[in-house]
């Protein structure tokens, strides 16, 4: 199988060289290397070019003519990857010499009933590559409950929940291109391909850490570890949040639900469509709650009777919010 690396900077000069060099070190060497720069002001490019002349694989450099931003920047590397299997780089990580490998194995395993994708988990460094005593998925609230359930087949509506799959550490099956793009620019890339790759195929885990995954102060998203602070600030939010939220975030997985349907006949049990269809509707009941009538107390009744809030919201926590807060 010929593996693909989509890689997507932007003023990645500080780190970029460290993963750069590191795809050089693998035990098995990508075929080739897909950059798609989004219009970076510092030495990025300059820092590509130079790779490209001294790189043991094939490196292609696309530089966009106006800023994609991150989700569209991934949608276009994707799309110019021609490997069987495709693998997302950030611009400032750094791989494990057997991670391409190790990744390729458990794809091309018999017994693992149609992996269409793989995840792993990663140890947090800062800046210096210095371990931060701590891996992904515990920073992100992945623990082993969850990652049982994950391997037990409940990986859809945990999916609905958390963001417990971090594009840096994902490699898929190029055969899901055409479902997965385009992907909607309200999307975080990872969390759209995570969720089409699991209706269509298996999502498999791999509990190993492949990569360092670097924390500084110019990251877009990172994993922070949660404090007290954050918390709050969460909890805040949600108490205001209005019903127009729950509408945006009911268009939001429409749009994952109108992608599924034109690909229902592929996907690995067309009945799964069906929880997408209830997560949207329960996102629409809890946006028809009115304060002063019958609906503040007849909708949250409604959907804590049917098991909603529980499967796709904060379980009680949401169920007194909308009864005694209200919107």
């Amino acid at each position: 199988m010929t593996v693909s690396i989509a890689l997507c900077t932007y003023n990645g000069e500080k780190f970029l060289q460290d993963q750069l060099e590191s795809y050089t070190h693998q035990t098995k060497l990508p075929d080739e290397l897909i950059i798609c720069d989004d219009q970076s002001t510092d030495n990025t490019v300059k820092i590509i070019e130079s790779f490209q002349d001294s790189a043991p694989f094939n490196v292609r450099l696309y530089v966009n003519p106006s800023r994609l931003g991150s989700t569209k920047n991934f949608e276009h590397a994707i799309s110019q990857c021609t490997g069987d299997i495709i693998f997302l780089s950030d611009q400032d990580d750094w791989w494990y010499q057997q991670k391409i490998r190790t990744v390729v194995e458990r794809l091309g395993e018999k017994d693992n009933r149609a992996c269409g994708g793989v995840f792993s988990d990663a140890e947090i460094v800062d800046e210096n590559m210095i371990y931060q005593n701590r891996n992904l998925w515990e920073s992100i609230g992945f623990n082993r409950k969850k990652r049982r359930n994950f391997a037990r087949g409940e990986t859809i509506p945990l999916l609905f929940k958390r963001d417990v799959v971090t594009g840096a550490t994902m490699a898929f099956d190029a055969n899901f291109k055409k479902l997965i793009l385009p992907i909607p620019e309200n999307w975080v890339h990872d969390a759209w391909i995570s969720l089409m790759l699991a209706y269509a195929s298996n999502l498999c885990m791999i509990e190993q850490p492949l990569i360092k995954y670097r924390q500084h102060r110019f990251q877009q998203i990172g994993a922070r570890k949660p404090t007290f602070s954050h918390r709050a600030e969460a909890i805040r939010t949600g108490l205001h949040n209005k019903n127009d939220y729950y509408l945006q975030e009911a268009g939001i997985l429409k749009q994952a639900y109108e992608r599924i349907l034109k690909f229902q006949a592929e996907l690995k049990d067309p009945c799964s469509i069906k929880v997408l269809r209830d997560n949207i509707d329960h996102l629409e009941n809890r946006a028809s709650i009115r304060n002063g009538d019958a609906s503040r107390i007849i909708i949250p009744m409604k959907e804590l009777v049917s098991g909603r809030y529980h499967k796709y919201s904060l379980g009680w926590n949401s169920f007194f919010k909308d009864l005694v807060i209200g919107h």
